[in-house]
């Protein structure tokens, strides 16, 4: 049963935890276009997730990133690793010694002739060991978050937005006054100036590649329903983008018309979830069986770029 918080404002709750509590999340009223979609089971982890959760900690808590994430194992290049046991046995046959047993048995004889000797299984051990807890990403995911939070932390808004922070991935529980329903939030940080910051890792971070990002992925509801929840007085974005060499970084806070637009637009998605709920119906796009005619995307008609050719074309071969 999912766990149920009480309004209010949590700074140590684990994400999975989050997750599976009860409430109305953003995320959920996102899936109103099809409200099918919120009867499937949750994912698991993809890598590129844990690759976002990486980058995410690098920039806005770096004394934890790496406390949580490690590197694969990296081999030595200037000596010798020994690891199969065609290798162990060469090696005691140099040695003068005869090679028998099992690998266990060949790597104890090769210790006790030569403590110098590298195994690939010890240093494997080691690794364990020294990465407990840890969550091991490639190298390059490593590499590209650190690269990411310099970039985040050499920007002047973006750096100043974030030393204003103190408490970062908070949980926010409330009751939504207009219809009475349990709903959450998950901010990445919060500034002292009451204000809420949220990290985007984004394909181009250019005003007209953030503006479509904020349409595709509903940023706006993220806006909107977070400062209901939180009665926050501002919400920035911070968007680095996730492709070198560069990195680039921008911030961004959303007109106020585009503010209210989300406001209305979750409100009604809230509306049409509790419609679902309360009937335990739950549709696909088109709520119906039938077969539905479907049309080029505006831009694409005529008056669009392509239209508007055509119509100088036709009207250009009328004049003959």
């Amino acid at each position: 049963m999912s766990k149920v918080f009480e309004p209010g404002r949590y700074q140590d709750v684990p994400e999975d935890v989050y997750h599976q509590s009860a409430g109305i999340s953003k995320s959920m009223l996102s899936k109103m276009d099809c409200p099918v979609k919120l009867l499937a089971p949750p994912k698991p982890p993809t890598p590129a997730m844990i690759v976002g959760s990486a980058v995410h900690h690098a920039i806005l808590e770096p004394d934890k990133f790496n406390k949580l994430y490690a590197k694969p194992l990296q081999l030595p290049t200037d000596i010798q690793v020994v690891d199969t046991v065609a290798e162990m046995k060469d090696i005691l046959k140099q040695m003068g010694i005869k090679a028998t047993g099992a690998k266990a048995a060949l790597m104890d004889t090769l210790k006790a002739a030569d403590g110098s000797l590298i195994f690939l299984s010890d240093l494997k051990a080691e690794q364990e060991s020294a990465n407990i807890g840890k969550i091991v990403i490639t190298d390059e995911a490593y590499d590209k978050a650190l690269r990411m939070r310099d970039s985040v932390h050499s920007h002047p808004q973006a750096s100043e937005l974030l030393g204003m922070c103190k408490h970062f991935e908070e949980s926010h529980y409330w009751i939504d006054e207009r219809t009475g329903e349990l709903c959450k939030a998950r901010t990445d940080a919060f500034a002292s100036d009451n204000c809420i910051i949220d990290l985007k890792k984004v394909a181009n971070a250019s005003p007209w590649g953030f503006s479509k990002a904020l349409w595709d992925y509903k940023y706006h509801w993220q806006d909107a329903w977070y400062s209901r929840g939180t009665k926050a007085d501002n919400f920035f974005f911070i968007c680095v983008e996730d492709d070198g060499p560069s990195f680039v970084t921008e911030v961004y806070c959303l007109t106020e018309r585009d503010k209210c637009q989300g406001q209305r637009e979750v409100d009604a998605a809230l509306d049409k979830y509790m419609v679902c709920r309360d009937l335990d119906d739950w549709p696909s796009y088109n709520d119906n069986d039938r077969i539905n005619m479907i049309e080029l995307p505006r831009y694409a008609q005529v008056g669009g770029i392509t239209g508007a050719y055509y119509e100088e074309k036709e009207k250009s071969n009328s004049n003959f």
